[in-house]
């Protein structure tokens, strides 16, 4: 008899327990993990709560659809997901001021026979706020004036800031008189 991940004790390996969870590992990405006492030769899920805009895994190919959060992972060459643990796949997402919580669901994983191993939903997923310093509503990584929540509000290409003539000249000092 062994125990599988679900602690149940017996001989049926028909109801061994897999095991897959999510964690953020930055602000802009996230790790699905799985624990399996099978080889993965495939898995598809569907991730809600973060517009994707990327997804890897170890197999040969990943695809995903950021309009509906779909990803497919497969090999054609027979690659698999060792039995044990592991990483199922890397997802990413543009960075957020107010961060994500997101989720999983239609969670389905393939042997390398081809049968389906286990359907469902993960959640638990949560992603921390991006880096922030001027508090507006876009992350330093994107914010084209990161230290300055007005940015540029005459629209010359100066940080408020920075400019000379900050809310007065559209043209930077056009009249010369600086």
């Amino acid at each position: 008899a062994n125990v599988d991940s679900c602690n149940v004790c017996d001989d049926d390996t028909a109801n061994d327990c897999i095991l897959i969870s999510i964690s953020a590992t930055t602000t802009s990405s996230a790790t699905v993990s799985y624990d399996s006492p099978y080889d993965i030769g495939g898995f598809q899920f569907d991730v809600s709560g973060a517009a994707l805009t990327g997804a890897s895994s170890d197999l040969d190919e990943v695809d995903f659809n950021a309009a509906n959060g779909r990803v497919i992972g497969y090999s054609f060459s027979g690659s698999v997901l060792a039995a044990g643990s592991g990483d199922l796949a890397v997802i990413n997402f543009d960075e957020s001021v107010s961060g994500y919580s997101f989720s999983l669901s239609g969670v389905s994983l393939s042997s390398t026979a081809g049968s389906s191993l286990v359907t469902g939903t993960v959640t638990g997923g949560d992603a921390p706020v991006c880096a922030n310093a001027d508090g507006d509503s876009a992350c330093d990584a994107v914010d084209a004036c990161p230290q300055d929540a007005n940015d540029d509000s005459d629209g010359d290409g100066s940080c408020d800031s920075d400019d000379i003539c900050a809310n007065a000249d559209d043209f930077l000092d056009t009249d010369g008189d600086l």
